[in-house]
């Protein structure tokens, strides 16, 4: 529209307004004679006249206004335009800048990106997606290198792979060393700009931040990591995605974060030897999502985190060799859920936690061969949830866990051929552990008398496990032979490892299990000792009517006579 039509439009609004209020205040006034009979003077004139300039004046002063406000206005869209202009030729040089060959200046093209994004709002996510985005293209770390060469080396030299057809002079091997050379230095330096770039996207979702770029969405999905940190950054809001994510070497750290709200995946991610550190942060609202997850190498330490509210979900992830600590965190809310996850190596510690509220969830998890622990544990409040939950081997150990006001639903499980162990529940009450029906049939997992759960498998990844505590730290120093011909007095041999001495038909007493008494044909036993807990115990295998039946029990230590000799020694005073 014309400058011409512009002022036209405003006059006529203007007249139709000061016409429509006239009569109106017309009509308020009772409709009163406008025009009476007297004669028309001089003044009258002279109070129209008045009246005509500044109806004249008024309508000029519309226009100018007019005409200024056109002019602001197009000033306006004109340095929008040039601002445009010079931020999309910033964003451009940037990323041509991050696309160059060589690592110097790829690093800066990932700080201009930066100082763009600051002074750009409007184009803030761009530079974000386009920072991303580098760190999705495809990434091999300096040491997976070096590993793939000696592989294919070897390789090479077995016959296994066809050497390359001749196509010139054999190249002189002091001129390879250079290039190999040059592609690790190449590797090292394409870490730090990577480095560079998570640090730029780190330090603005931190507190202290002079520009926060919180709430803007961060697509990390399928990159590879080996290094960067993530520590102390607060997620409030958007959408964080790590899904598919493998981390190597160092991996990430998030420690100390703040998961506040918004979306933040990792589903699918994949542990291969790289660390993913969350120790300290808190889970205060957020959607976080670990489904599906590969811990097949490395470890996860989520020490001292702090699971207040959101969800926090490890459906279908797993345990296959890592080493996932929980150890010492706070369950105060939220949900955190093991769903469907499968634990079948690699240890898994949620020792010394507090559940006061929340649900803590393992339904139809499938515990295979993984050491879970919950060993010195306050369960006070809240839900711990094992339903449909399948214990076929390995370890989940509660021993030495409080029981106080969390309900603990074992009680219909898929699956019980290693079943839970719990201790004699010192210091709180079983009340809240709900187990299956024929729990005490199936085994005397229970250690209401002291003697500890004898009913597991006490042999795990070739190491003796002690039957009290379950730790690897055993030591056997006794061993006990019984055996008999038939309708014959049995003869007894002991063997003492720590005296370095063998006896026959000894007095001491052999250890016995409960099932079968003494007596027997065939029966060894041995004696040992725990360093974690300081229990003495003994492993009995006795022949029973054609089956060996293997046993545990208590075991009081035979008669020592170095020892005795040293206390005669001490009485006499020497």
């Amino acid at each position: 529209m014309t400058l011409g039509l512009n002022i036209a439009a405003l006059l006529f609004l203007a007249a139709l307004v000061a016409v429509t209020i006239s009569v109106g205040l017309w009509f308020l006034l009772g409709r009163p004679v406008l025009f009476g009979t007297a004669p028309w003077t001089a003044n009258d004139s002279f109070n129209l006249l008045k009246l005509a300039l500044a109806i004249v004046g008024g309508v000029g002063g519309v226009a100018i206004l007019v005409i200024a406000y056109r002019k602001q206005k197009l000033g306006e869209n004109a340095e929008i335009r040039e601002n445009v202009k010079a931020f999309s030729d910033r964003f451009f040089k940037a990323a041509e800048q991050l696309g160059s060959a060589k690592a110097p200046v790829r690093s800066a093209g990932v700080y201009a990106l930066e100082h763009l994004a600051d002074d750009w709002r409007e184009g803030r996510q761009t530079c974000i997606d386009e920072l991303c985005a580098y760190l999705r293209m495809p990434y091999t770390p300096p040491e997976m290198r070096r590993k793939t060469r000696s592989m294919n080396v070897k390789m090479g030299r077995r016959g296994l792979r066809k050497p390359p057809a001749y196509v010139g002079p054999l190249r002189d091997p002091a001129s390879i060393v250079p290039t190999v050379l040059d592609t690790h230095r190449e590797a090292q330096q394409e870490r730090q700009v990577r480095k560079a770039i998570v640090s730029v996207i780190s330090g603005h979702l931190r507190g202290d931040a002079a520009v926060s770029w919180k709430g803007l969405n961060y697509d990390f999905s399928g990159a590879v990591f080996d290094g960067g940190d993530f520590s102390n950054v607060e997620f409030g809001g958007g959408i964080v995605d790590f899904s598919g994510v493998r981390l190597v070497a160092e991996g990430l750290n998030f420690a100390s974060a703040k998961f506040g709200a918004g979306e933040v995946y990792f589903s699918g991610i994949e542990l291969d030897g790289g660390h993913l550190n969350l120790s300290n942060s808190e889970f205060s609202g957020a959607d976080v999502r670990f489904s599906s997850a590969k811990f097949t190498a490395g470890s996860v330490e989520a020490v001292g985190c702090k699971f207040v509210d959101g969800s926090i979900l490890f459906n279908g992830s797993e345990f296959r060799g890592a080493s996932v600590y929980f150890t010492g965190s706070k369950f105060l809310g939220g949900n955190v859920v093991f769903d469907y996850a499968e634990f079948s190596s690699g240890n898994v510690s949620f020792e010394l936690i507090s559940l006061d509220d929340g649900f803590l969830s393992f339904d139809q998890a499938n515990f295979s061969g993984a050491e879970v622990s919950f060993k010195l544990s306050e369960l006070a409040g809240g839900k711990l949830s094992f339903r449909g939950a399948a214990f076929d081997s390995g370890i989940v150990n509660f021993v030495e866990s409080r029981f106080g006001g969390s309900k603990v639903d074992i009680s219909y499980v898929d699956a019980w051929l290693s079943p839970p162990c719990f201790d004699s529940f010192v210091g709180g009450s079983t009340e809240g552990l709900l187990l299956p029906e024929d729990y005490s049939k199936s085994v005397s997992n229970v250690r209401d008398d002291g003697i500890g759960s004898f009913g597991r498998t006490l042999l795990d990844d070739a190491m003796l496990r002690c039957p009290f505590c379950l730790s690897d730290c055993t030591h056997v120093e006794h061993v006990y032979v019984s055996a008999r011909c038939e309708d014959e007095v049995s003869t007894d041999f002991f063997v003492d490892a720590v005296a370095a001495r063998v006896e026959t038909n000894i007095s001491v007493e052999i250890p016995v299990g409960e099932s079968v008494g003494a007596g027997r044909r065939q029966r060894i036993a041995l004696g040992g000792w725990c360093e974690i807990c300081g229990e003495d115990f003994a492993i009995i295998f006795t022949q029973h009517k054609g089956a060996t039946l293997v046993e545990t029990s208590p075991h009081v230590p035979p008669f020592n006579f170095e020892n005795k000799v040293a206390q005669d020694l001490t009485e006499e005073g020497f």
